[in-house]
């Protein structure tokens, strides 16, 4: 007796052969009002962070942090575009910087240490202990003061297939755009 017809079987081998297209996009886009960092093409030049005030399909317009004016960097104009995902704590990151600290510190100090009766050893390694979570506990306390800005590579948004506009001398330009 089968238990799973062919048509069954199909269905399941064609959801599980599709599964990969239907898989969420990881494309970060970069959008009116976003924080972005853009690379310019120019090697050895600095890179502009800022606010997206003005955005077109081949031209950004970004507000510098502080007091700086308005930059357009055009597609030719730079490299590499990254948009700010906010600002995330450190806190796994100072526990184990913390941990490894304090290991290394209070075995220094149990290897110091008049151990009375006990093993040399077992003063090393008790210190060790009482180092790493004191460390740990130190670390979780700086990570969670210490918050750092997550960067994720951005894309222009491209442009709309079909575009009409009118110029200031009253001309009409309609365009089109394939994308393969």
């Amino acid at each position: 007796m089968r238990r799973f017809s062919i048509r069954t079987v199909c269905f399941a081998a064609l959801l599980l052969a599709c599964g990969n297209a239907l898989s969420a996009s990881d494309t970060t886009f970069v959008r009116q009002g976003s924080r972005v960092k853009v690379f310019p093409a120019m090697e050895g030049t600095e890179p502009v962070i800022g606010e997206v005030v003005e955005l077109a399909y081949d031209t950004l317009v970004i507000l510098p942090e502080g007091n700086g004016s308005a930059s357009t960097f055009y597609r030719e104009d730079y490299r590499k575009i990254e948009v700010s995902q906010g600002k995330k704590s450190n806190i796994g990151k100072g526990a184990w910087i913390g941990a490894v600290g304090g290991v290394v510190a209070g075995a220094v100090v149990g290897a110091l240490a008049d151990c009375g009766t006990w093993e040399q050893g077992a003063c090393v390694g008790e210190g060790a202990l009482y180092g790493a979570v004191g460390g740990a506990i130190l670390g979780v306390g700086a990570g969670a003061l210490i918050k750092t800005e997550r960067w994720v590579e951005g894309e222009m948004p491209a442009p709309a297939p079909v575009a009409l506009s009118v110029g200031k001398d009253g001309s009409v330009r309609l365009a089109f755009s394939l994308r393969l």
